[in-house]
């Protein structure tokens, strides 16, 4: 459900910058079905993953809540700025946005094991990625508003 909801991210732009504006509205429509039932399956894998006696369940539970969350959010301003470009595209950045976490603490987790670093603790690999994410986030952010002092926009 995830590839199918990462395609669909990679291909919409494209289907814009195209022009072809009517099958971009159709797959954005087929959104509709495909997001729930994405939500669906990563509740699923999360429940299969954790146990109630598990140590640390709370940390273990609050990343992906919290992604689920940010991507509900994403989605919602892009489905209700649908017909606003800028609002729309950066909700949906937001939404392939969640994705990059889990395959960056499983590289910086990797990294950590290969170089010795950090081994008393998993946990470090997940603040160095928060570290790497927040950091591009408010780059964006300051890149945009120094754009819309110069009067252009960053999307």
């Amino acid at each position: 459900m995830v590839m199918l909801w990462i395609t669909t991210l990679i291909i919409q732009p494209i289907l814009i910058r195209k022009s072809k504006h009517s099958l971009h509205r159709l797959i954005g429509k087929m959104s509709y079905f495909l997001f729930p039932l994405m939500f669906i399956s990563v509740l699923l894998l999360i429940h299969s993953r954790h146990e109630v006696s598990q140590e640390d369940l709370d940390l273990s539970l609050f990343v992906p809540f919290k992604d689920l969350l940010i991507l509900s959010v994403g989605y919602f301003i892009a489905i209700k700025y649908r017909n606003n470009i800028k609002l729309h595209a950066r909700g949906m950045i937001a939404t392939g946005i969640v994705f990059i976490e889990p395959a960056l603490v499983r590289l910086m987790y990797t990294i950590f094991e290969k170089l010795n670093i950090f081994q008393d603790s998993p946990y470090y690999a997940y603040y160095a990625t928060i570290f790497c994410i927040y950091s591009l986030l408010i780059t964006l952010i300051k890149k945009e508003k120094m754009r819309k002092k110069q009067g252009g926009f960053f999307l």
